[in-house]
């Protein structure tokens, strides 16, 4: 498309670059020289110095056959004069004016010109990110909420806690610990599996596998993993009910503004399929030790996650093989898998370049 850029500022220099690079015809209009020279020595289009809405200067950039004028000068009245006289006079359907002072913006309205306003879209920006939370944000609340409301109507109803106070202390304080993986507890081992019962141990090993924040010392899936499977299998929902044309960008972050690519979403289920099977092969070891399935379960999401929390199975005396495989698992854990994976690949790597040399 041939196109007029009148104003050769930031953003009309910018954009004619961008433009011309991009296949287009352009050519510029600003009465200052200096600004024109920004250009430089690359730009392939066509440069006119002079008034930016003087009809000899307008012809001469050939106005008459531009698809597109866009007035972007850092003056609004510049920019509705100039779009007015390309409008009225030379008939153009396509025209783009900028305005710097959105409350101005309703007169280009009236006269049925486009705009872009810098300074609103900026404002919008802002706002979105403001408003916008953080995905691991989100799903460490959703979780909390969930695996602390469950907690305290199961042993609600199992009568095992009297009042409000003691609830939160024996309780909330205990979920939290196990979320964060903070490792405290005010409840005694052997009285936490014979209190809270199977509902309740289950609820404490799913809060520490999910585990806490990214970037921090705590184990388990943790929250941003956690998010992104969830916020990947919505944004797959989306896509289906949607309209093969509507192309979408789901992103995922409100700060870095981090898109939810398919690498990221396999990187996040390779980390929570190594810490479910490293769990399952600890209830397995422990079950097989002669401990209750729950305890073992227990136990073995305490170790992978590295919380520190017990259910009275880790104790001096317990099979050598369990000890072995915890000691196993809370590196793995910790490390979160992937720099032991390289470890494993560097030392195998260096095997083969000996052996072959």
């Amino acid at each position: 498309m041939y196109i007029i850029i009148v104003g050769c500022g930031r953003l009309g220099s910018t954009l004619a670059k961008e433009l011309s690079i991009g296949g287009h015809d352009i050519s510029v209009i600003d009465h200052d020289g200096e600004k024109l020279s920004v250009l430089g020595s690359s730009f392939n289009g066509s440069r006119f110095k002079g008034v930016e809405y003087d009809n000899d200067r307008l012809l001469k950039a050939g106005i008459k056959q531009a698809d597109y004028i866009l007035a972007v000068t850092s003056d609004d009245n510049l920019n509705i004069t100039m779009s007015l006289i390309a409008k009225k006079i030379y008939n153009m359907p396509r025209i783009i004016a900028r305005v710097g002072d959105p409350s101005r913006k309703y007169i280009y309205d009236m006269l049925d010109i486009e705009t872009i306003c810098p300074t609103q879209l900026g404002v919008e920006i802002l706002k979105r990110k403001i408003s916008e939370k953080n995905v691991e944000t989100q799903s460490f609340f959703i979780t909390t909420f969930l695996a602390s409301t469950m907690a305290v109507l199961w042993l609600s109803r199992t009568g095992v806690y009297a009042d409000a106070v003691v609830m939160f202390r024996r309780v909330v304080y205990n979920v939290l610990s196990a979320h964060t993986t903070t490792g405290f507890g005010s409840v005694y081992a052997r009285q936490f599996a014979l209190e809270w019962g199977d509902f309740g141990i289950l609820i404490l090993i799913i809060a520490i596998l999910i585990g806490g924040s990214a970037c921090s010392t705590a184990g388990g899936f943790k929250g941003l993993r956690i998010g992104i499977l969830f916020k990947s299998i919505l944004a797959d929902v989306k896509r289906l009910l949607s309209s093969e044309r509507n192309v979408k960008v789901f992103r995922f972050h409100h700060i870095k503004d981090q898109i939810l690519a398919d690498s990221l979403v396999k990187a996040s289920a390779l980390i929570v399929i190594c810490y479910l099977i490293t769990f399952a092969l600890g209830t397995l070891i422990g079950t097989f030790c002669g401990y209750p399935l729950a305890s073992a379960a227990f136990e073995s999401a305490s170790i992978t996650g590295n919380v520190g929390l017990s259910i009275g199975v880790t104790t001096a005396d317990m099979p050598a093989v369990m000890k072995i495989y915890d000691i196993i698992a809370m590196y793995l854990g910790r490390l979160e898998f992937l720099s032991v994976f390289a470890l494993i690949g560097f030392i195998i790597g260096g095997i083969k370049k000996c052996w072959t040399n």
